[in-house]
């Protein structure tokens, strides 16, 4: 079962906006905070293109 495009598409947009909130609290000082948002980021991205090489196996198997 492939993973929608839109979905993988609303991870990378959400990816995107905790890196900018990241850098938000950077610039506060909230160091922490931002390390956490870059990880989850990060997570998210790596998460996102699983899902679009995992769609890529699915479509070449059938």
């Amino acid at each position: 079962m492939k993973i929608s495009r839109l979905v993988l598409l609303a991870m990378v947009i959400g990816s995107i906006n905790l890196g900018l909130y990241a850098h938000r609290m950077y610039t506060t000082g909230e160091l922490g905070y931002s390390i956490t948002l870059v990880v989850l980021s990060l997570f998210f991205i790596g998460l996102t293109i699983f899902g679009i090489l995992r769609n890529i196996k699915l479509s070449q198997s059938e």
